[in-house]
């Protein structure tokens, strides 16, 4: 009877292993499934972190690029507010000349050097 005990004892401790095993199987493959997963989302992360880095290059480059638009449109500004008051002293000028036109040889001298500014202007103008 005891060998039948010690038997039947032994069978239930291998079906309980193998039960065990079966189980312990069965984890692994979710263990492994979860990695995968893991592997998965992870790489989706990589891939969404090198956009995000990309999109935060190309911002910086426009920012910069954007920052030297400005200070060119700036200077740009100062230029022509210079070169707007310079044509308007001519213009002023050339008024005051129209208005005195009795002095043929004066204004004829003056009307040249008008000239050569208003040239300079121009020139200016297209730089």
């Amino acid at each position: 009877m005891a060998q039948e005990y010690s038997e039947n004892f032994q069978a239930e401790v291998m079906l309980s292993l193998q039960a065990l095993i079966r189980k312990s199987n069965e984890h692994d493959k979710r263990f492994d499934i979860i990695d995968e997963r893991f592997a998965i989302q992870g790489e989706q992360l990589r891939i969404i972190d090198g956009r995000l880095a990309d999109v935060a290059s190309k911002v910086i480059e426009i920012e910069k690029r954007l920052t030297i638009v400005e200070a060119k449109l700036s200077l740009m500004e100062t230029k022509l507010t210079s070169l707007e008051n310079e044509a308007r002293q001519i213009r002023l000028e050339m008024n005051e000349l129209n208005e005195s036109a009795g002095m043929h040889f004066e204004f004829r001298k003056e009307l040249d050097q008008l000239e050569v500014r208003v040239l300079r202007l121009e020139e200016k103008l297209s730089t």
